[in-house]
């Protein structure tokens, strides 16, 4: 009976982890919100537990399944997008390594940001040559 008492919470955080299995109120890489304000990326999920990268911190929260089965979550990442473009004016000729360079810096800082999506964020470089106005 002891041992019994002793492995509920452990059953209790298995059998929530089987339940967010089956219902799949998010994923891996989703953004969510909980009541008690949390709000970040889904980075994995386990049988035991939920690891949420919070927004804004960028700090980890590691969440028993148990107590986000009984959660009302809200799942950001089906939400409407907006499109956002960034113009870069560089004054010197980029080489192809300076652009894969400037592709992975802008992946990498806007990776935690929410509503910035990094399977649909794409980069175009223009060659803009100055044109000479007539006299």
């Amino acid at each position: 009976m002891a041992v019994a008492f002793a492995a509920q919470k452990s059953l209790e955080q298995l059998l929530g982890g089987i339940v967010l299995y089956i219902d799949r109120p998010f994923v891996v890489d989703d953004y969510i919100g909980l009541p008690d304000g949390v709000f970040g990326r889904v980075e994995s999920m386990g049988l035991r537990s939920t690891k949420i990268r919070m927004s804004g911190k960028g700090t980890l929260l590691v969440v028993p399944n148990s107590s986000l089965t009984e959660a009302n979550i809200e799942n950001f990442t089906g939400a409407k997008k907006i499109i956002s473009m960034i113009y870069l004016t560089f004054y010197e000729a980029v080489t192809n390594n300076e652009k894969a360079l400037i592709r992975q810096l802008i992946l990498d800082t806007t990776r935690d940001i929410f509503g910035v999506d990094s399977r649909s964020t794409e980069f175009t470089f223009n060659d803009i040559t100055e044109q000479e106005t007539p006299d």
